[in-house]
């Protein structure tokens, strides 16, 4: 018999009706699978806090102040640059502007953002504060999480230094005039200025208010005494400017008149005595007395029983009790004048002593 053989025409017509099946097959396969819903992945081995954080990027929020660093109260408009996280984005914040989410001056709030590590760094403080100062950090690191609100707490600046002193005689009135220099720890004159002008920013004369830029070591030197008065002994200071919105109390400047002298008054028991009068008599000068009454000028000393008097020139004066309060005697040994002429000198308050006044023994 002869063999059968698959002609190629045959072979066609079986290559043909396999490419149909398998082009059903595969039409069939997907129509079928149009009409499914997506499986989900298995999550439970990846079901960790960090998956957690990263299921829903862009809702964090963070918060935080800005205040001074003596009375925590808040301050404003101070920006803040944060940058970091999972996009490495830079972002500048003004109090108050946008992006800044809280309307309240001083309170701060940034939202829509994705969770990660950032970096949160004060740039620019408010009008005459200051950055945050070693050891302390104008940066901080923040962790933000989804749906949550990081708060970071405050952020303290201190208010640039500010300085009071005063210049005043030597029973503490206040004198105007004077002229100060300020150096800095190099010993260079960085500021200078009169009462009331220049960096002195009291008006009340004899009274000084000054703010300076940074914290540090400075000179405050008295180059020039009110007329008639005299420098003191030592007439620079030296201190250390800390900030704070409190000014920093230097102290007084006592500028002594170029001539001078006090007295005191009492009772036998060292009481001091009011309503007591006095001449002044200047030796060889019979028409240039000074006569002075208790705390009225030309008596500078406030204190009761207590008196100190502007001189004209240097020499000997006498001074005498004219006037004893009600109830009481001037005393009897010369008259009532202190028995030694009194030497004044330039720039040094003379001492004329204390006059004592005697009760009356009875009633008069």
């Amino acid at each position: 018999m002869r063999p059968i053989l698959l002609y190629p025409k045959r072979r066609a017509i079986v290559r043909g009706l396999t490419l149909s099946a398998i082009a059903a097959l595969t039409v069939g396969t997907v129509v079928a699978c149009q009409g499914d819903q997506p499986v989900a992945p298995n999550r439970a081995a990846a079901d960790t806090t960090a998956s957690k954080a990263l299921y829903r990027p862009g809702s964090g929020k963070i918060r935080w102040s800005l205040e001074d660093g003596s009375w925590s109260f808040l301050i404003s408009p101070g920006t803040f640059q944060l940058s970091g996280g999972p996009a490495n984005t830079t972002v500048n914040v003004t109090d108050n502007f946008a992006p800044d989410q809280d309307s309240t001056k001083g309170n701060f709030e940034l939202t829509g953002l994705l969770p990660g590590t950032y970096t949160l760094c004060e740039t620019l403080p408010p009008p005459k504060y200051l950055l945050p100062q070693p050891p302390m950090s104008p940066c901080q690191s923040v962790n933000v999480y989804s749906n949550t609100t990081t708060w970071m707490g405050p952020v303290f600046n201190m208010h640039i230094p500010i300085e009071a002193w005063s210049v005043v005689d030597p029973v503490g009135n206040l004198l105007g005039g004077a002229y100060f220099q300020l150096q800095d720890s190099t010993n260079t004159v960085i500021a200078s200025s009169f009462d009331n002008g220049g960096f002195d920013t009291d008006n009340t004369p004899g009274k000084w208010l000054t703010e300076l830029t940074v914290p540090g070591y400075y000179t405050l030197c008295e180059v020039l005494a009110p007329s008639g008065y005299v420098l003191p002994k030592i007439p620079c200071k030296k201190f250390y400017a800390l900030g704070g919105i409190t000014a920093q109390q230097l102290g007084s400047w006592v500028n002594t008149p170029n001539y001078s002298m006090y007295f005191n008054v009492t009772d036998p028991y060292g009481n001091p005595l009011s309503g007591t009068q006095f001449v002044i008599i200047r030796q060889y000068y019979p028409k240039s007395n000074i006569n002075v009454t208790d705390n009225i000028f030309p008596d500078r000393d406030p204190k009761t029983g207590k008196y100190f008097v502007v001189l004209p020139a240097s020499g000997w004066y006498v001074v005498c009790q004219t006037t004893a309060p009600y109830g009481y005697d001037i005393p009897t040994t010369n008259g009532g004048c202190y028995p030694i002429a009194t030497n004044v000198q330039f720039g040094v308050p003379a001492n004329a002593g204390t006059f004592v006044d005697k009760p009356w023994p009875v009633a008069r």
